[in-house]
């Protein structure tokens, strides 16, 4: 089954057998923002097991226990998930997803019943976000001390993070340092904004090209095919470091998903607008 959640700004699709998102798109521009693919998934987790670091929830294989929809808000839920080295944990992720006018608002609880800690979700997690047609060059921009960052993207993936310590290539924007970061083409964008007033948690949004770039110098997404006939794509998703101990509860900070059209101004007036209330 499809859920559509749409206004005048986009349109988002969900399928409930998961819970991912497999559609979204500006209706401002015809901006096709993500199409169903099978590198999309619900959410991520890193559930540490003792002697091994690096155990994953992939979402993709998570099947969504119960689900609701409530007028212009979707929830689903969860209730035990499934880690790639420790079989079935007992953790309950109930996720929501809420349609504002001017984008998306992704929120959620994580309930941990299992004997291990909870180090992150990642959530929401949009899988190979598409280039607006006719634009060669992607950004993203965010703040930084003394002003505005711009980290190229596309074509060329600006690795920021060291290969020594990531399977992927990755950039990274740390909140509360900057709670927001932009998806930049030349006349369009998406505003990603972490609308948290307590900052008790970090959040980190994070743009992932997989399976890798042509190299660790030229870090070319757009040239990586010639170099082992594989396809490079970029996925987003924000990393919330919630480190929950076994028997604790947290609550994620919303992270607003909102497609803007025009230049990167457009996008800030999103982060200001959120400001003043």
């Amino acid at each position: 089954m499809e859920i559509i959640l749409k206004n005048k700004i986009m349109e988002a699709r969900f399928e409930t057998e998961y819970g991912k998102l497999i559609g979204l798109k500006s209706l401002q521009t015809g901006w096709e923002i993500q199409r169903n693919n099978e590198n999309t998934a619900s959410f991520e987790m890193l559930i540490p097991i003792p002697g091994r670091q690096c155990s994953p929830v992939d979402g993709r294989k998570q099947k969504v226990t119960q689900w609701h929809r409530d007028g212009d808000c979707v929830t689903f839920v969860w209730d035990g998930v499934e880690t790639a080295l420790a079989g079935r944990v007992d953790v309950k992720f109930t996720a929501t997803v809420q349609l504002a006018e001017q984008g998306l608002l992704f929120g959620g609880e994580v309930e941990n019943h299992s004997p291990y800690r909870i180090e992150d979700v990642k959530y929401p997690f949009i899988g190979e976000l598409e280039r607006p047609a006719g634009n060669r060059r992607i950004d993203q921009m965010y703040w930084t001390y003394g002003g505005m960052k711009v980290e190229e993207l596309y074509p060329n993936f600006d690795y920021t993070r060291g290969y020594w310590g990531r399977v992927y290539p990755l950039q990274q924007v740390e909140t509360p340092k900057s709670n927001f970061s932009l998806f930049c083409a030349e006349r369009e964008g998406i505003y990603f904004g972490c609308h948290d007033t307590e900052a008790k948690k970090m959040t980190v949004f994070c743009y992932e090209a997989r399976p890798a770039v042509a190299g660790s110098f030229v870090c070319n997404l757009e040239n990586a095919a010639d170099h082992g006939a594989y396809r490079s794509w970029l996925n987003f998703f924000a990393t919330h470091l919630l480190y929950t101990k076994p028997g604790h509860t947290e609550t994620l900070p919303p992270i607003a998903v909102c497609p803007f059209a025009g230049s990167w101004h457009k996008g800030m007036d999103l982060y200001k607008a959120w400001r003043k209330t």
